[in-house]
């Protein structure tokens, strides 16, 4: 009897086990189909859409167009294909030129859909390279440089030509390869030399003692050839007059006591001074005004910025004017060149310059009408 009813309780757990794996198996291949079969439809179905998908054709890429453009400008109607990525290096903050021109850059840049990315070389050549190497860490797709050492400026072009990077040069040459963006020294010295020795001419006829020449020999052949254009204007009036050369340095004081040191050294006379950068132009300005000496100069500039567009308006003031290089339009004259490269690889000429503009008081409001002082 126990016989039987172990053999009758074995085949009750063997049914029972049978019973479990035959659910477990159905339950599986009753589930399987359902997760399988839709997978392969939908694959099956979009297949043919991939296969048959055309490449899309670039589209334009929107800017804010409620920025404002700069007066007496034509702004140029492109659009970018992507938003690209440009990066913008400037000399230094401290040149307020520099800065200037790196808000039009980025206005511009905000105006057409596109990234611009400045970053400061600190007036370090260094820092110049390095961020150059930040650049082609961040993949961009276009380079201005604006530095200052020429040293440096080779490494970056050597650098640029490795990666295949297109870049423009602003005021110091990259190289021929590249294209250049300054000041034409010829058009400078015609617009700032001639006048001033024509002022001098009006207010002193021949009895002008020296010419003060404020330059910056050490940022390279641009400021160099800049000087060299106002001397040969100026001489071409006044052939004899002795020519007093000094650095900025790219300093308002180094700028003031050199200005100062040479009218210790020449306590009487009438003179001409000109100089390269309207900021460094008005530090030297003031030594001119605490050595009493204001009827006794003559000036001009260049840049146009707005202080120095107020001190030509200043009664009295011994400065007849200055060239305005309009560095709050760079960005706009520039950008348009590298958006088109980037849609369509149109070659960029390799000399662009500058405009060139004397801007005097009787044209300032024609010119910069918000900067007429009431």
């Amino acid at each position: 009897m126990k016989k039987r009813n172990h053999l009758f309780l074995s085949l009750v757990l063997i049914v029972a086990l049978l019973a479990g794996c035959s659910g477990a198996s159905g339950e599986k291949a009753s589930q399987e189909p359902q997760q399988e079969t839709p997978k392969a439809e939908a694959e099956t179905e979009q297949k043919p859409e991939q296969e048959t998908a055309e490449p899309e054709e670039p589209q334009a890429v929107a800017g804010d167009k409620s920025i404002k453009t700069p007066g007496a400008f034509d702004v140029v109607d492109i659009e970018p294909n992507e938003p690209y990525r440009i990066v913008v290096t400037q000399m230094n903050t401290n040149d307020a030129n520099a800065v200037t021109a790196m808000d039009s850059f980025r206005e511009a840049g905000a105006y057409y859909g596109v990234e611009v990315i400045v970053m400061d070389n600190e007036g370090d050549a260094v820092q110049a390279v390095t961020n150059l190497e930040n650049a082609i860490t961040m993949e961009a797709d276009f380079f201005f440089s604006y530095c200052a050492d020429q040293g440096a400026c080779g490494q970056i072009a050597e650098r640029l030509r490795e990666v295949e990077m297109p870049a423009v040069a602003i005021q110091v040459e990259l190289g021929d390869d590249f294209p250049y963006f300054r000041l034409d020294p010829a058009m400078s010295g015609e617009a700032s030399g001639t006048p001033l020795a024509e002022a001098a001419k009006e207010k002193f006829g021949d009895d002008v003692d020296f010419f003060v020449v404020l330059g910056y020999p050490e940022a390279g052949p641009v400021i160099a050839d800049r000087s060299a254009a106002a001397i040969e204007a100026v001489k071409a009036v006044y052939p004899d007059v002795e020519v007093i050369e000094y650095s900025s340095q790219a300093d308002p004081e180094t700028s003031r006591s050199g200005m100062q040191d040479i009218l210790t050294a020449h306590p009487e006379g009438n003179f001409m001074f000109w100089g390269h950068h309207d900021q460094y132009t008005l530090a030297a300005y003031q030594a001119i005004k605490a050595a009493g000496r204001e009827e006794q100069c003559v000036a001009t500039s260049i840049v146009a910025l707005e202080s120095m567009c107020e001190e030509i308006q200043r009664e009295g003031t011994s400065v007849k004017g200055t060239v305005s290089i309009r560095p709050e339009i760079w960005g706009w004259m520039m950008l348009p060149y590298a958006i088109d490269y980037l849609n369509n690889g149109t070659e960029i000429p390799h000399d662009l310059y500058q405009p060139c503009l004397l801007i005097t008081k009787e044209n300032m409001a024609e010119i910069y009408p918000e900067r007429v002082l009431p």
